[in-house]
């Protein structure tokens, strides 16, 4: 199980060796080196704070488990028990896991229409791509008839019909079955699409016309009905969207969560509301990457500010700064030691002003510098 050592002096917490957390992860141990300020205080709560909010565990001794971090760009630790405290957090350098990445997912493979027209072959049924779904062909006594589906709503396939969709193919039996989700939610089966013919009804007698002898029997499994609706006098059964429960191809309001199974969203407009969806290229833009330098020329006599020049920041910018830490681990040190010594870091326009409250670093830092906007 990966540890981060975490030394505590004179109210100062700062990380001592090099463990990089990856987020989503519940495997990490927080092990505290204390002073002896902190000597016979037995019960303490460490706080483990990101750019939006923080989690609180209560341990004893000195170690406790790092809490799961999720869609996080900086992590802090500190620790207090009652008026105790630390004054100054031990910053962790994070790395992004594979389940905390940001934006939308990627749209779907170009070949998933043609794996569900390849798992219909041979079956009797007909399923065509079209730009926005697929064009189901059922074939009745009389006929066929063309229904436009979306692609999510379309399952092929046996068992159980998953939520989510609204017409379910299978074509594992002998014949293949067509299922329909009426609107209360329950599976109308239709065991076959082109039921047998029914028996000829008696012939009329002679006449200018003669009557209609009575219609035969129909078959029982011929389509009467799907979700209420009737064929014409044709055997063609013409269903709406609404007469599935469905919405239409264009407007409409959702009444519940969709699954996408895997699939993706395709030609978002740019986002204008607060809950509008964005695309990934949209939302790459708005992340912004600078570098520089923390020297060591600071002003004033306690507290000590100096502002890194950064082209580019403006003041209204709300930056995530991280040290970046030179390879060779005396170097490194002395730089460990000079960041801890910042106290608090505000954008203005074209730089960062940092300012140490106590002491003065004595090495210059190289940064990072994110953005958000």
């Amino acid at each position: 199980m990966p540890e981060m050592h975490i030394a505590v002096r004179e109210k100062r917490a700062c990380q001592t060796d090099r463990t990089v957390y990856v987020c989503g992860s519940g495997d990490y141990t927080a092990v505290f080196d204390f002073d002896e300020e902190w000597l016979g205080t037995d019960l303490k709560t460490a706080r483990f704070q990101t750019e939006n909010t923080y989690q609180d565990v209560l341990f004893r001794g000195n170690s406790c488990p790092v809490p799961v971090i999720s869609y996080a760009r900086k992590l802090e630790i500190g620790v207090f028990a009652g008026n105790l405290r630390t004054t100054t957090c031990a910053r962790v350098a994070l790395r992004e896991g594979i389940r905390s990445a940001w934006g939308p997912p990627e749209e779907p493979g170009p070949n998933l229409c043609d794996q569900i027209l390849e798992a219909l072959e041979d079956t009797g049924l007909d399923l065509e791509r079209t730009a926005e779904g697929v064009t189901l062909t059922v074939r009745f006594r009389g006929g066929e008839k063309k229904a436009h589906l979306r692609m999510r709503e379309v399952y092929v396939g046996g068992g159980d019909m998953p939520e989510g969709y609204w017409v379910q193919v299978d074509p594992t039996g002998a014949r293949p079955v067509l299922r329909v989700r009426g609107a209360d939610g329950n599976l109308i089966p239709i065991p076959s699409i082109q039921g047998p013919k029914g028996d000829k009804g008696e012939k009329g007698e002679k006449g200018d016309p003669g009557p209609q002898g009575p219609r035969g029997d129909l078959g029982k499994d011929v389509v009467r009905g799907v979700n209420g609706v009737s064929p014409d006098t044709a055997g063609t059964v013409t269903l709406t969207a609404a007469d599935i429960g469905a919405l239409p191809g264009s407007g409409g309001t959702m009444t519940g969560a969709i699954d996408m199974g895997g699939s993706g969203l395709e030609n978002l407009k740019a986002p204008v509301r607060d809950n509008d969806a964005a695309t990934k290229a949209y939302t790459d833009g708005k992340r912004k990457v600078f570098t520089a330098v923390l020297g060591t020329g600071w002003s004033g006599a306690g507290p000590y500010t100096q502002t890194a020049a950064v082209s580019g920041i403006l003041e209204s910018d709300m930056p995530h700064v991280a040290p970046a830490y030179d390879e060779d681990g005396k170097t490194a040190a002395a730089q460990r030691d000079a960041w801890g010594c910042v106290g608090m870091a505000s954008a203005v326009d074209g730089g960062i002003r940092f300012t140490c409250f106590e002491a003065m670093p004595g090495a210059a830092v190289p940064l990072q510098i994110e953005v958000m906007r």
